[in-house]
């Protein structure tokens, strides 16, 4: 098992690994609740504040449930200080690949489903944006492990990420 300043240190490494040329800037942690998932993400975002000065980070936290195609679009428009909301997913992701690398560290992600027909839209919405960005801009994200054990039982999404720290 990692020490939690191993970890910090290995993920630190790769956001520096992604800046020098490697494709795929993203990962995904899944953790049980209570198990330091917060309080990791706070320690990375210090860490990367520090490494990469000339980088935005944007650190935040889903405290309620985005579900829908156009919530999605709300909330990275919104992360990424957008002024407007594009219409279209295509849109979203042609605008955020023109915009200048940064860092996006978000924690709870398993609020973008919910366990209903037609509860995946959300979610796989970010899944593509974030799939489709990730050669620009660096994606850590959180999942409860219930959820994400979950969402890979209905929809195996690991391959979308470039490192899974389960």
């Amino acid at each position: 098992k990692l020490r939690r300043d191993d970890l910090i240190d290995q993920i630190v490494e790769d956001v520096r690994a992604f800046r020098n040329g490697r494709p795929q800037g993203s990962l995904a942690i899944s953790a049980e609740q209570g198990m330091g998932k917060t309080s990791l993400l706070n320690d990375v975002s210090r860490a990367l504040t520090a490494e990469l000065r000339d980088t935005p980070i944007k650190h935040t936290t889903l405290t309620a449930k985005v579900v829908g195609n156009e919530q999605v679009r709300g909330f990275v428009a919104d992360l990424f200080e957008l002024d407007e909301v594009p219409e279209t997913r295509t849109e979203l992701c042609a605008i955020l690949r023109e915009l200048p690398p940064r860092v996006l560290v978000i924690d709870d992600c398993h609020h973008f489903f919910v366990r209903e027909i037609g509860g995946f839209s959300g979610l796989d919405t970010f899944f593509e944006v974030v799939n489709l960005t990730d050669d620009v801009h660096y994606w850590v994200l959180t999942f409860n492990k219930y959820a994400w054990n979950y969402i890979n039982r209905v929809r195996p999404r690991k391959h979308y990420f470039g490192k899974v720290i389960d």
